[in-house]
């Protein structure tokens, strides 16, 4: 995993620490090897791009949010395309009478 990427050395770090000296106990030759297979950059829009501000006022709705995981959207990005994720609101279905 990239360096630059927090959860990739928490999971290094957390393999080294705890699961590893696991594993050894059991045969001392045991190792674990983390590679990356695939990167995508993640979605940075802001709460001040105007691509923001215009899904807002489709929306009619002013609120943002970050999500933790990642879309095709940070693919856009790089490339210089506008690009934002937006959810459809969870619909609470209302209580029968």
């Amino acid at each position: 995993m990239p360096e630059y990427c927090a959860g990739g050395a928490l999971l290094k770090d957390y393999a080294k620490r705890v699961i590893l000296p696991e594993m050894q106990r059991t045969d001392p030759d045991t190792d674990i090897s983390i590679e990356t297979r695939a990167e995508i950059p993640g979605l940075n829009t802001t709460e001040a791009d105007q691509v923001t501000h215009l899904a807002q006022a489709l929306s009619r709705n002013k609120s943002t949010a970050k999500v933790a995981y990642t879309t095709e959207g940070g693919l856009f990005q790089q490339a210089g395309i506008p690009a934002m994720w937006r959810s459809t609101p969870k619909r609470v279905p209302t209580p029968s009478k």
